[in-house]
């Protein structure tokens, strides 16, 4: 049997180096390897601002009827 894990402190699949990520998103969830949340919290007020600006270039655009 042969082991996918060469050494434990630095991950390896085959030959090949896993290199190690500060974060990642998973599911939609940034995850830090620090269990930081700021990188989330951005991500996620960032996503908000852009929905925001979009909303509000259409009701500045758009009739009453759009704006009902």
């Amino acid at each position: 049997m042969t082991a996918w894990v060469k050494n434990p402190l630095g991950y390896s699949l085959g030959d090949q180096k896993i290199p190690k990520a500060n974060s990642c998103k998973y599911l939609g969830i940034i995850l830090q390897s620090n269990l930081n949340w700021v990188d989330q919290v951005n991500y996620t007020v960032q996503k908000a601002w852009k929905a925001f600006h979009f909303v509000k270039s259409v009701l500045k655009k758009g009739n009453r009827n759009t704006k009902i």
